[in-house]
Order: C-alpha cells, then structure tokens, then sequence
C-alpha cells in the first residue's frame, strides 16, 4: 500500500502521481546513459553534422523499360542544410531511411496501378547506408515513391510522377 502522503511533502499526495515520476525519471536517466555511452567505438566522424551527413545516387526511369533514358543525380549533404544543392539538400534532410523501408509481405495495400516509373536509390541518408528501388506498382510503393516527389521535381524539372500513363 502506498503512503498517504509523499515522502517530505507538505500536501496530500496523488496515490499514482509521485511514485510514477520517480519511475518516469530513472527510465529518462537510464535511456541517456545508454545513448551516451553506446557506439561503435569509430570516433572519425563528429559533430552533428558529420552523423546526418547524406550521399544519394538516384536513378529515375519515367518510363520503367519504355523508350525514355533514365535521369540520373547526385546529391551530397553534409547535414546542416548549407551545400551546392541547397534545396534539393533540404529536401532530402526532410526524409529518413524509414521512407525506404520495405513494403512488409503481410501489409494489405490497395491495388492501384501508379505508372511504370522506377527510382533507384543507393549511398547514405543520415549516414546510414541505402539501396532501395521504389515503384508505383500497388497503393503501399505509391505511397513509399511519393515521398521522394519533392526531390525528384528539384532535381528533375518537370518530372510528374505517373506522367506516362496520360494520353500522349
């Protein structure tokens, strides 16, 4: 049973309240410990900037096998926002590499057919390492491609995603 008051308190005591925030800020003190003193061991690379550094290669194929050639770009971030690109760097420190996470086998997703564009990802996104090719096959790869749009209409002016399925 739980004491009436909390331990040097000048009020009543909320039964749950104190016993809670003193739970909540040992698993705060324990969840920085941890961060803090876990890594690889590689101290070359510092600073936040060097952590979130991206270098992408992407290829888009508007057309998937149609006749057009495949777009090809570069984009080097050093994390801070401030590079040659700019806004395409800007664009691309909106993203994670969650955004390239697989489509889970099991995820029921809509059969909706986007285009045949096919985007090609491979290099580092905030450091970690990518290489991912997304679609517009089904709703889920859709969704997955679309948020790489942005990017792709600054680095491809007048690229529009599934373009090649309107009536020529």
């Amino acid at each position: 049973m739980l004491p009436a008051k909390a331990p040097g308190a000048g009020g009543p005591a909320r039964d749950v309240d104190w016993p809670l925030r003193g739970l909540a800020t040992s698993v705060a003190v324990a969840a920085v410990a941890v961060a803090v003193g876990c890594g690889d061991g590689d101290d070359s690379a510092t600073g936040p900037a060097a952590d979130s550094a991206s270098a992408l290669d992407l290829t888009l194929d508007a057309d998937g096998s149609g006749r057009e050639e495949a777009m090809t770009a570069t984009v080097e971030c050093a994390g801070s926002g401030a590079a040659p690109e700019g806004r395409a760097c800007e664009l691309v420190e909106s993203l994670s590499p969650a955004d390239l996470d697989p489509v889970p086998p099991d995820m029921a997703c809509t059969q909706i057919y986007g285009g045949p564009d096919t985007l090609e990802i491979t290099g580092t996104l905030e450091g970690e390492p990518v290489d991912a090719v997304l679609t517009r096959e089904n709703g889920c790869e859709i969704a997955r491609f679309d948020a790489w749009a942005p990017l792709l209409r600054e680095l491809f002016p007048g690229y529009r995603p599934g373009a090649s399925l309107s009536p020529g």
